[in-house]
């Protein structure tokens, strides 16, 4: 499971290492990016 803030865990209060967060946290972007509305402001996944 991703979340939104770019950070990986494998169940609830189960976080992966900080390398592999890091590695995610791009993809994460660019996923909110491509959800964000065309012309809007980004961070689509953000609560």
């Amino acid at each position: 499971m991703i979340s939104a803030d770019g950070t990986a865990s494998t169940g609830p209060g189960t976080a992966l290492s900080p390398a592999v967060a890091a590695a995610v946290a791009p993809l994460v972007a660019r996923i909110e990016q491509d959800l964000a509305p065309r012309g809007g402001r980004g961070g689509a996944l953000r609560a």
